[in-house]
């Protein structure tokens, strides 16, 4: 099973051909990691996510859960303990997707060397950047920008240089009425 998981992991990526660009949504990891898929893994892997379960997992976890699929992670018995039930010095859940990327540190106490730059390696391919109306952030060169278009296509020269048109990933792009795109389309100065 864990296998057919991994394939559809990739099938669903975008810009598979791309390795530093390649990412894949958190609405792809939704629709591969059904109620039912989830519950079926986890009985499989002997995992006992006790009375938080399989809907919680779904909610908090399915980025977390993604990785350590694709990493072949061997410790199934311990995720619940690992993720679903660790808390920080102050009481939080501080292992749910919400907090990723994690730190090399925090990636560190939790794995093993080898784990550890697997982890590093592939949770930005599982957290590609949200796009929000009007914002302007930096990001670092390790996270990924969720443009899916094959063909760049100049639409116009910028101050700084060209002006590319790039299309958003569904579920990337959130507009200032916190509307979220099937797919969008924008322009991005290089």
């Amino acid at each position: 099973m864990i296998n057919i998981i991994r394939q559809k992991l990739h099938v669903c990526a975008f810009m598979k051909d791309s390795p530093n660009q390649k990412f894949i949504t958190r609405h792809s990891l939704r629709d591969i990691w059904t109620f039912d898929l989830l519950a079926k893994f986890f009985d499989d892997h002997s995992v006992d996510l006790g009375a938080l379960g399989v809907e919680t997992v779904r909610e908090k976890l399915l980025k977390t859960l993604s990785i350590l699929v694709l990493i072949q992670w061997p410790n199934w018995t311990r995720f619940a303990s690992i993720f679903l039930h660790h808390t920080d010095e102050e009481g939080k859940n501080d292992r749910l997707d919400d907090y990723l990327p994690h730190s090399n540190q925090k990636i560190s106490a939790i794995f093993g060397p080898l784990d550890c730059s697997e982890f590093i390696a592939r949770q930005y391919e599982i957290c590609p950047i949200t796009i929000r109306e009007g914002e302007h952030c930096v990001f670092s060169e390790d996270e990924r920008l969720p443009f899916i278009n094959l063909n760049e296509k100049i639409i116009g020269v910028g101050g700084y240089g060209d002006v590319f048109e790039e299309v958003i990933a569904p579920g990337q792009y959130i507009s200032k009425d916190d509307m979220i795109n099937v797919v969008c389309t924008v322009s991005r100065l290089l």
